[in-house]
């Protein structure tokens, strides 16, 4: 199976192990220009979602998926700029609230 959706299993990974931690570091590191309605920061939120998409090629490489670019950039679309989104608004639940929302979307695919 070539389509995003072969990566679910690893989507609270992704999600929060990578993207969250690098969101979070860099922010916290090199954030300067905040969300306006948020803490958060346009730095932290470009560091989540640009190590979500090179975590996603790396699994994909690491575990033998068949993908090209279109693929990549389907769920960079699909999940994680919306999850990027919702990291950026969301106030003190991301954790409970980015995995919550990953499933939905990839059960709605």
């Amino acid at each position: 199976n070539d389509r995003t959706d072969s990566l679910v299993p690893f989507l609270g990974i992704i999600v929060l192990g990578i993207g969250d931690a690098a969101g979070a570091l860099c922010g916290s590191m090199f954030g300067k220009i905040q969300w306006p309605t948020s803490k958060r920061t346009v730095e932290g939120s470009i560091a989540m979602l640009s190590s979500m998409v090179v975590s996603d090629v790396l699994i994909r490489e690491m575990f033998g998926f068949v993908w090209n670019m279109h693929v990549v950039c389907e769920g960079a679309l699909y999940y994680y700029l919306p999850l990027t989104v919702l990291e950026a608004v969301t106030l003190q639940i991301d954790n409970l609230c980015l995995p919550l929302v990953a499933l939905v979307l990839s059960s709605l695919r």
